[in-house]
């Protein structure tokens, strides 16, 4: 049994893949914009003024709140616009859990986003998801790394599934990470007439 790949079929299924990940990312990066309109508006659209803290201790480092708000905030939960927190959300995030426009975390979503887990127009990391990728296994437009799931033929890395290329490796991980790929592959195997 041989089977033939098919470009449109592969993109068609990819394209839906990648919409779903962009939607997602829209949400989160809706939701990250209203909080901080929602900050702005509750402090009269001007941050509050800054904090002589004098010299920093070991104290005052450890001393992280469980709920910060500011400009400048840490905390568990943080969120502003330079934000160091677990779950951190704002204009440049730094966390565990980081979401924003530059998000640095384990798990981060951002218009660049580098992390374990990267969402992202621009990510970088082990699992990176987005428009240019890159990273251990890679998945997006134009995705760079040593498997690479790319839409467009200007993916690189050492085993690739894409229009243009289709590496035996990357096409079984793939497959099995998302099923709906292997309608790119028409069975071209002819079985013979009963007749």
């Amino acid at each position: 049994m041989s089977a033939t790949f098919m470009p449109e079929e592969f993109k068609k299924e990819l394209r839906a893949y990648l919409l779903k990940w962009a939607a997602s990312w829209g949400f989160l990066m809706s939701a990250v914009a209203i909080s901080i309109l929602m900050f702005l508006y509750s402090q009269g659209w001007q941050f509050p003024p800054p904090v002589n803290t004098g010299t920093l201790t070991i104290g005052k480092i450890f001393a992280i709140k469980l709920f910060d708000v500011g400009p400048n905030a840490v905390g568990l939960f943080a969120m502003g616009i330079n934000i160091f927190g677990l779950f951190a959300g704002g204009v440049n995030a730094y966390g565990l859990l980081a979401v924003g426009v530059n998000a640095i975390g384990i798990f981060a979503v951002g218009v660049n986003a580098v992390g374990v887990f990267a969402v992202g127009v621009n990510a970088v990391g082990y699992f990176a998801v987005g428009v240019n990728t890159v990273g251990f296994y890679a998945h997006g437009c134009r995705a760079y790394g040593i498997y690479a799931l790319s839409y467009d033929k200007k993916g690189k890395g050492r085993y690739v599934f894409s229009p243009a290329r289709q590496d035996a490796e990357a096409v079984e991980l793939f497959t099995r990470w998302l099923p709906e790929l292997e309608v790119a592959f028409a069975d071209t195997s002819v079985t013979p007439d009963a007749t």
